[in-house]
């Protein structure tokens, strides 16, 4: 059996934290200025899917203006 190395570890936290959270979005942020925006949907059967999109929509309306 093979050990889980702690980048596997913390990337397997990560993506069951997202699961749980069903965020809409998920934002992946890396060393360099590395940087790539994801809309994400939930499948019935519990898959995650990623598709990249702009950050354009991390624009939110304001609300009163």
């Amino acid at each position: 059996m093979a050990t889980a190395t702690a980048a596997r570890i913390n990337a397997h936290r990560k993506w069951e934290g997202l699961r749980r959270s069903r965020a809409p979005l998920f934002w992946a942020v890396g060393p360099g200025g590395v940087s790539h925006l994801f809309r994400v949907s939930y499948g019935s059967q519990g898959e995650v899917c990623l598709h990249e999109v702009s950050t354009e929509h991390l624009v939110y309306p304001t609300c009163g203006a």
